[in-house]
C-alpha cells in the first residue's frame, strides 16, 4: 500500500500544497504517480481529496501521524504487508529512493527512513501498528510525531546522500525548487 499524506493545513504555504503545480502537474498527482511507479497498491491519500481514494483525517490537527492513523483505521493492513508513506510536498523523491526503503523491510514491524527525515517512511505492518499509532496520538503529554512512532518499530536509518528530501513548505521553497528543476521535468 502507498499513503500520500495530504491532509495538512498548509498554513506556511497559504494554500493547499497538494494542489500546487510544478510543470503543469499537482504535487498530489506527482506523489500518487511516484507511488504507483514504485509498485505500491492500493494508494490512499490522507485528507479530503475526492478525485482519489482518500480518507479524511480522524485525528484533526495531529499532523502526519494523525493522517497515517486515519488511513490505517479506514484501510487496515494485514500483518506483514509493506507500506510506503510519502509526504505530498517532497517532489524531489525518486522511485529508486522508495525502493531503498522497501528493501529494508524484511520482517513484521520493520520500518525504514532516511537519516534526519522521518518521511518518507517504509513500514512493514504487524498486529500492533495501528495500536501504537493511536497510543501516541492519545498521549496528552508528548508530541505525536512520525519520529516517535518510528522509534516503536525495528527502524533502519538509511544514508540520505543523493536523495532530494526537501519539503515545499512556503512559497519561496516552491519558487526555489521550480528554478532548480526547470530543465528536469
Amino acid at each position: 500500500m502507498g499513503v500520500v499524506l495530504a491532509g495538512g493545513k498548509s498554513t506556511r504555504m497559504g494554500r493547499d500544497k497538494a494542489l500546487l503545480e510544478l510543470a503543469g502537474r499537482t504535487l498530489l498527482d506527482r506523489a500518487v504517480d511516484l507511488l504507483r511507479q514504485a509498485g505500491a497498491a492500493p494508494i490512499v491519500v490522507s485528507g479530503h481529496h475526492p478525485s482519489y481514494d482518500s480518507v479524511p483525517d480522524l485525528w484533526k490537527g495531529r499532523g502526519p501521524l494523525g493522517g497515517l492513523a486515519s488511513v490505517l483505521k479506514a484501510r487496515p493492513l494485514s500483518p506483514g504487508r509493506g507500506l510506503i508513506v510519502l509526504p505530498v510536498d517532497a517532489p524531489g523523491l525518486r522511485v529508486s529512493d522508495l525502493g531503498r526503503l522497501m528493501d529494508c523491510l524484511t520482517e513484521d514491524g520493520a520500518a525504514a527512513c532516511f537519516e534526519g527525515h522521518p518521511l518518507p517512511l517504509g513500514l512493514r505492518s504487524d498486529k500492533g501498528t495501528l495500536g501504537r499509532l493511536e497510543a501516541i496520538l492519545r498521549d496528552p503529554i508528548q508530541k505525536a510525531s512520525v519520529q516517535r512512532f518510528a522509534a516503536t518499530a525495528s527502524l533502519t536509518v538509511l544514508p540520505a546522500e543523493n536523495v532530494d528530501l526537501r519539503n515545499l513548505n512556503a512559497p519561496a521553497d516552491l519558487q526555489a525548487f521550480s528554478r532548480m528543476q526547470k530543465g528536469d521535468w
